[in-house]
């Protein structure tokens, strides 16, 4: 009777265990809604750290067609271009050290960036051939143009 009673509560112990690792191993599907889920948690952070102070800029902001873009530098956010940095802290590319005008947007795959931030120097591309034709005006940016 006791050997019988013995069995019965290890089969349960097991059936009770075996329940729960299945219970706890997650389908693929719920670990690509997690990874979906962290991605977008993570371009919300992106944005944030992106942005500027708009308080602190009220009165320029006010006038038309401003605004305001923060570039990171390219050497110490773009963990792609400088292989011997660490892990960068941003997934876009570029690591935010890029900004395109006509996609308003800090990814370097957004159409072509207009202005760039490396080693502390400013880089630029405002007066493109593209970026004139686009505009059909024949217009170029104040200074030299390079066609």
């Amino acid at each position: 009777m006791m050997r019988t009673f013995t069995a019965a509560v290890f089969i349960i112990v097991m059936s009770a265990m075996s329940l729960c690792a299945l219970a706890q191993s997650e389908s693929r599907e719920d670990l690509v809604k997690q990874i979906e889920t962290k991605r977008a948690e993570l371009a919300i952070l992106e944005k944030r750290i992106l942005e500027e102070d708009q308080t602190t800029y009220a009165a320029f902001l006010q006038q038309p067609n401003t605004g305001l873009i923060r570039l990171l530098p390219r050497e110490k956010y773009d963990d792609q271009a400088y292989k011997g940095s660490t892990k960068s802290s941003v997934t876009i590319r570029g690591g935010g050290a890029y900004y395109s005008f006509t996609a308003l947007s800090h990814d370097y795959n957004s159409g072509g960036p207009d202005l760039s931030l490396e080693m502390g120097s400013f880089g630029g591309w405002f007066c493109r051939r593209e970026l004139r034709d686009a505009d059909q005006s024949g217009r170029c940016c104040p200074g030299n143009c390079y066609d």
